[in-house]
């Protein structure tokens, strides 16, 4: 269904898109269905809601208050099918719709006058009045009215993506023509995608590289014994959920209910309304599925550009986590790259428990104490949280390599401080104190990115299942020939 349609083949369908959908075209909805969503409402709430409370609320979700919007989408997610029914499958076109249907029905006269006068019949909250930021490198004052959000960073990450070898410290092309980021080489489709990616979205290609480095070493087909796939490497269940809610705004079709489906789980529990508590889960929806989405996942412009949107969501949140502590004439937390690398490798709780220690602590704490066991127990973990320590012979002397290194190993009694942890880390993996872009209102940036998408004439990819296995099972999993 395209996002302008707002016809639906059933209640599923419907769910998902007020769930999920944009939140522009999901205000269209309400606007054009008041009468039906307020019966919804009073269905749901008990409470009769007026005209200018539905617009409040149609206004709020378009602009992405999350006082609205959040509330809304568990309001929907948790309401029964016989709810749901008043809510209409089919929307009626807009005035500007009808006015184009009868307008070939006029005379060729009234036709013009008919033709002068429709501007005036387009509703004002569908107008998106935004100028490209190549022009410039700015958007329009009405734009940044309209969201309340400054794109400034993002735009200069866009313009940064134009001139990569000058923006991205240990990027360079060699003589043969070969692209290297420090010691990694670069496949070419790997520098186009994340060039491009950094345009779609306003992610810093330097914070791009760095992560991809580190995570993947910048094969775009690593595939490792957790089944993490790609650049980025997606363990299946974040593939699956990512893939699911955001594979459309990056521009790739065909994986939302085919490859993956959503299903609602009742908790058994509810909330101070007497509304049942419901989990989504995100799954495949059969092994072809899942062979596709991994094939899927090996390609460099859906895994970066799906990177990038898990990114900025990840850091915007820390950035209004730690707002309390952002400096004098800033609203949010300046989130530097190397931060947000830490986050992303601690994952959720950890990641902003350490930048906490930072802040508050000045990062005396053990690193170790805000990872889990499985993760400090990790050998490749264990040489950041750990300092070393020498590896002795059976005369407990010093070993070296044949070049005279001394041979080391982690000392599991030296535990880093969050300070040395964050220290180390920078030296060896080449991440920084360059402060990324606000990424705070994820509802501006999706619409933002929409945008960046149109501007830049991408086409949708249409992704097809495939049951042919994505990757070659290790020889020990092979099935075996019994006879």
């Amino acid at each position: 269904m395209a996002s302008t349609d707002l016809n639906f083949a059933d209640r599923g369908a419907l769910v998902d898109f007020l769930v999920d959908g944009r939140l522009k075209d999901v205000a269209k909805y309400l606007r054009r269905n008041q009468k039906a969503v307020g019966r919804f409402l009073k269905a749901m709430t008990g409470e009769d809601t007026s005209r200018e409370e539905l617009k409040t609320l149609s206004n709020s979700i378009r602009s992405g208050d999350a006082k609205y919007v959040a509330p809304f989408r568990e309001l929907v997610s948790g309401a029964p099918d016989k709810t749901l029914g008043l809510l209409p499958l089919k929307s009626k076109p807009s005035l500007w719709k009808r006015s184009a249907n009868v307008g070939s029905l006029l005379t060729s006269a009234t036709a013009v006058a008919g033709i002068i006068a429709l501007p005036f019949l387009v509703d004002k909250d569908d107008i998106t009045p935004e100028t490209s930021p190549n022009s410039g490198g700015e958007l329009s004052e009405q734009f940044n009215e309209e969201t309340g959000f400054d794109f400034s960073g993002m735009d200069a990450a866009r313009e940064g993506a134009l001139r990569p070898f000058e923006t991205v410290d240990g990027l360079y092309q060699d003589t043969d023509g070969t692209i290297y980021y420090q010691d990694w080489s670069v496949p070419n489709d790997v520098f186009e995608a994340n060039v491009l990616t950094a345009q779609i979205a306003g992610m810093p290609l330097s914070y791009s590289f760095a992560v991809q480095a580190l995570e993947s070493s910048l094969n775009p087909n690593a595939f490792n014994g957790i089944r993490a796939c790609g650049l980025s490497q997606f363990v299946p269940s974040t593939l699956a959920e990512m893939g699911y809610r955001f594979s459309p705004l990056i521009g790739y079709e065909g994986i939302r209910g085919n490859l993956i489906e959503r299903t609602r789980i009742d908790l058994g529990t509810k909330d101070a309304n007497g509304n049942p508590h419901f989990q989504l889960n995100y799954d495949y929806a059969d092994e072809g599925g899942r062979h596709t989405m991994i094939k899927t996942c090996w390609d460099p412009h859906f895994n970066t550009r799906l990177a990038a949107v898990m990114q900025i969501r990840e850091i915007g949140s820390l950035q209004r986590e730690f707002a309390e502590f952002a400096p004098e004439g800033m609203s949010y937390y300046p989130v530097t790259e190397l931060q947000g690398y830490v986050a992303h490798f601690a994952g959720g709780r950890a990641g902003e428990n350490i930048i906490r220690d930072v802040i508050t602590n000045d990062g005396a704490s053990f690193a170790r104490d805000y990872f889990s066991n499985e993760a400090v127990n990790n050998s490749t973990n264990q040489w950041l949280l750990f300092h070393t320590k020498p590896v002795l012979d059976e005369n407990d002397n010093p070993t070296f390599t044949d070049d005279g290194e001394p041979i080391v190993t982690p000392d599991r009694n030296n535990p880093r401080t969050v300070s040395e942890f964050l220290e180390h880390l920078e030296e060896e993996k080449g991440l920084g104190e360059t402060t990324l872009p606000n990424f705070t209102n994820w509802s501006a940036i999706a619409g933002n990115i929409e945008y960046h998408m149109g501007q830049l004439n991408l086409e949708n990819v249409t992704v097809t299942k495939s049951y042919a296995p994505a990757y070659s099972l290790p020889p020990r999993l092979r099935p075996t020939n019994s006879g």
